[in-house]
């Protein structure tokens, strides 16, 4: 049952985003241009973002950083990440319009860009789907540490 439930979560997570293209392009008659901008824009925050997490991982690996206490270590990774992704997602998203997007201000290209942004999310997401296991967190994502492998330190999981 878990290969039909991760086929179905994989097609939905590729496809839906595209759908959703597809019909918002064609409903505000706008460019694909919009969906694509947005979707690179979530590319380009990755870029920096995953290294930021990498790095910060290995100080706190290495004790430049001091470790929450274990039971506040699921909530400050929770904060941590919330607030990373934010500042990448957000300033990404401030140098498409500053810079890129000048003239693209009506609320329908805003929701086209953000379709391309967030389906890109999505669709990056997918891999979750395929191992129930948890190896799935080879992508640069913090998460709170494992007392019985990483002694409690937030880790880095790829």
């Amino acid at each position: 049952m878990i290969i039909v439930t991760s086929i179905v979560g994989v097609l939905g997570m590729v496809i839906l985003p595209i759908v959703l293209g597809f019909w918002l392009t064609r409903k505000f008659k706008l460019s694909w241009k919009l969906f694509f901008a947005g979707a690179a824009t979530f590319i380009a925050s990755q870029i920096l973002h995953i290294p930021i997490l990498y790095g910060l991982t290995a100080l706190f690996k290495n004790g430049t950083l001091p470790n929450p206490p274990e039971a506040w270590a699921a909530i400050f990774n929770a904060v941590l990440l919330g607030l990373a992704a934010g500042i990448f997602e957000e300033t990404a998203r401030w140098v498409l319009y500053k810079f890129i997007l000048k003239n693209n201000r009506t609320w329908n290209e805003g929701v086209l860009v953000g379709a391309g942004h967030g389906g890109n999310s999505h669709r990056d997401s997918w891999h979750f789907h395929l191992d129930p296991n948890g190896r799935h967190a080879q992508r640069g994502s913090v998460r709170a540490g494992d007392p019985g492998r990483t002694g409690g330190t937030c880790e880095t999981t790829g």
